[in-house]
C-alpha cells in the first residue's frame, strides 16, 4: 500500500483473495489490480503475528494475536471480513504462529507462543490438550509447520535461540532439535512430507529431512542475500 505505519506482518490466501495483517492490529485485503488496500479489520486482540488460513472451511481467516488469542473470521463473497469468535491459546503470553494438523480422525491447532511454548489446542473444543516448552533462555516460538500422514504427524518448530525442532504431535515427545542458525528462526516451510526449510535473521536458508528409517537429519544450508527471511 506504500504506508510507512501498516507494514505487513503476515500475508495468506482466503477464497481466492490475499489478506495481510500489521503489528497496529489491522487486518486488510491486497487488491493488486487497484494497487491499495480495502476491507480494512481491526483484528481485535492487538498486533497480528500471523494469518492462517483453514483449508476444510475456505471461507475461515484466523488470526494469531498479541493477547494469546487465535481471532477467526468469516470472509464474504465481497471480500468482507466478519468477526466470529476466539480461540484461548495462553494468558500472559503472545500467540505468535499457527499450523493445522491432522491426527487421525481429529484435527488440531499447534500454536507457538512468546514464553517459549507450542501448545496444541483441538480443533473441535478449542481446548489446550498438550504444551510443548523448547530449551533457552526467555525463548520464542516464532514459526511452527505440521507433516501429517494417517501413521504420524511431525511438528516443526523455529525459535528465537535459533533452533529449528521436530516433535512427534500426538506424544509430544521432541524427536530432534537442530541449533544451526546464528539468530532467530522467523519461517518454515515442508516439502514432500519429508523435509522442512528454514530460515530466519540470519538469511541462512537451511533444510533438515526424514531418512528412510525415520530419523532426521541435516542435509544442507545456502545463504543466498544478507537481508532477514521472514517468509518460505
Amino acid at each position: 500500500s506504500g504506508r510507512r505505519d501498516a507494514a505487513a506482518t503476515s500475508l495468506t490466501w482466503v477464497a481466492g483473495r490475499c489478506y495481510g495483517a500489521t503489528a497496529s492490529g489491522i487486518i486488510f485485503e491486497v487488491d493488486f489490480d487497484g494497487g491499495r488496500v480495502h476491507h480494512e479489520t481491526d483484528g481485535l486482540g492487538g498486533a497480528v503475528w500471523q494469518l492462517l488460513a483453514d483449508a476444510r472451511a475456505p471461507a475461515r481467516l484466523n488470526a494469531c494475536c498479541d493477547d494469546g488469542s487465535i481471532r477467526v473470521f468469516e470472509c464474504d463473497e465481497q471480500g468482507v471480513l466478519s468477526y466470529a469468535g476466539a480461540l484461548r491459546v495462553a494468558t500472559g503470553a503472545r500467540c505468535l504462529c499457527a499450523a493445522w494438523a491432522e491426527l487421525g480422525d481429529s484435527r488440531a491447532l499447534f500454536a507457538g507462543c512468546d514464553d517459549g511454548t507450542l501448545r496444541r489446542l483441538d480443533a473441535a473444543t478449542g481446548r489446550s490438550s498438550l504444551r510443548l516448552t523448547v530449551d533457552g533462555d526467555a525463548p520464542r516460538v516464532w514459526s511452527v509447520a505440521t507433516l501429517c500422514d494417517t501413521a504420524s504427524c511431525t511438528v516443526a518448530s523455529g525459535d528465537s535461540t535459533g533452533a529449528v525442532c521436530l516433535w512427534d504431535g500426538a506424544l509430544g515427545v521432541l524427536l530432534r532439535r537442530f541449533r544451526r542458525h546464528e539468530g532467530d528462526v522467523l519461517c518454515l516451510a515442508t516439502v514432500g512430507g519429508a523435509r522442512v526449510f528454514a530460515s530466519g535473521v540470519d538469511a541462512k536458508v537451511a533444510c533438515v529431512e526424514r531418512g528412510s528409517d525415520g530419523a532426521w537429519t541435516w542435509a544442507a544450508a545456502h545463504r543466498p542475500h544478507v537481508l532477514d527471511v521472514r517468509a518460505l
